[in-house]
């Protein structure tokens, strides 16, 4: 079982771009931002161009995973230079949490998570 906590920082003129986090090549969470300016309202100005609105989105997602590495990779589909769209990660956290005793492949923590056993079982 795996938890990812992180935050993400949309920075200036995203339109209809979209933010991915992958886990072993698989999206895990995703959002599409679209453009906010200054028009009219308050401007969280926290990186880049001053007449955007930058956002922070909290992630926070949990998988199964068994394999003994993991590959992650935030993906974005972003199309203009650095100075007009981009992004960062910040806090970024890895949980993992094992299975109960007895358990080989489980959805959490606890023994009834607990999808396949270990135990053998003997027929004569």
């Amino acid at each position: 079982m795996i938890r990812i906590q992180a935050q993400f920082y949309k920075i200036d003129s995203w339109d209809d771009e979209r933010a991915a986090l992958f886990a072993d090549f698989r999206e895990v969470w995703g959002r599409n931002y679209v453009v906010i300016g200054s028009e009219g309202g308050y401007v969280r100005n926290l990186c880049g161009q001053p007449y955007w609105r930058d956002e922070i989105t909290d992630i926070d997602v949990s998988f199964v995973h068994s394999a003994s590495t993991l590959n992650l990779q935030f993906r974005t589909t972003l199309d203009q230079g650095a100075s007009d769209e981009s992004w960062g990660v910040r806090r970024l956290y890895i949980f993992v949490g094992n299975c109960a005793n007895g358990c080989a492949v489980c959805t959490g923590i606890l023994p009834s998570d607990c999808t396949v056993t270990t135990d053998v079982v003997l027929f004569n």
